[in-house]
């Protein structure tokens, strides 16, 4: 199967919007999972940070029941699977969820308490400057489902795998249909126009669209015919001459000489 220059053009293109078509994708995908993963991790982080500052007193006094109606909002969010409040020394207070499961992130905030001390001279008499010191006194862990946001990735996947494909896809039929004008058709015209002029049909022209290097060539082309016909002319003109000179009738005398 032999391959002309649009198709080859045609195959070069294809190639090159294939290439285009998947790193503009992949840009794509990668800077939508950062964008869900971002979001994520400030949400998350929003809310961990708000509990750690809601736990520090019931963590202070061990009131259990007021750190399970604090868990219980957390886990309002679909994807908070696991949740654990422990004290400085590791002793779990409470815990709720589940946290093996495939495809999760790890969470977790310090739970801190500032004490004041009063100090400077007037200390005796309760009058001094008080001091404040931040102490750890426990430690909240939050377990993240990513299954959702996976399922966001793969349907972003999907949509851009796609979008690429139907771009290829159009961009080549647009890029082909534009190559067999552009390039096809001309040289198509000046191929038959050269098997003509070969077969002795001098008066084919080559039609002339374009000022670009095709549209000279076609130029070129008809000026050879031009100049064939003119050749072919003055050669047809000197053999009717030789042809009508035999037909000539000569008289000459007895002694050779012409009368």
């Amino acid at each position: 199967m032999k391959f002309g220059i649009a198709q080859k053009i045609n195959v070069l293109m294809i190639g090159i919007l294939i290439a285009f078509g998947s790193l503009l994708g992949f840009y794509f995908v990668q800077n939508q999972r950062h964008t869900l993963n971002d979001a994520l991790d400030r949400r998350v982080n929003a809310l961990i940070t708000n509990l750690s500052i809601n736990s520090e007193y019931p963590v202070l006094v061990r009131d259990k029941a007021a750190l399970a109606k604090l868990v219980k909002g957390i886990f309002t969010q679909k994807d908070i699977i696991y949740c654990k409040i422990e004290d400085k020394n590791g002793v779990v207070l409470y815990e709720e969820g589940t946290p093996k499961e495939e495809n999760t992130k790890l969470f977790t905030s310090m739970i801190t308490t500032i004490t004041e001390k009063p100090v400077g001279e007037d200390l005796v008499l309760g009058m001094g400057k008080k001091e404040g010191t931040r102490e750890d006194i426990g430690k909240v862990f939050l377990v993240v489902s990513l299954s959702e946001i996976s399922q966001k990735f793969y349907e972003i996947e999907r949509t851009v795998f796609l979008s690429v494909v139907m771009f290829i896809v159009l961009a080549s039929l647009a890029s082909s249909l534009l190559l067999r004008v552009i390039l096809g058709q001309p040289i198509s015209n000046l191929v038959l126009g050269t098997k003509r002029v070969a077969s002795g049909d001098l008066d084919f022209k080559a039609s002339i669209r374009t000022k670009d290097e095709i549209g000279q060539l076609a130029l070129a082309f008809n000026k050879m015919t031009d100049d064939l016909q003119r050749t072919m002319v003055s050669k047809d003109y000197v053999d009717n001459i030789i042809r009508s000179m035999i037909d000539t009738l000569v008289v000459v005398n007895q002694d050779g000489t012409i009368k």
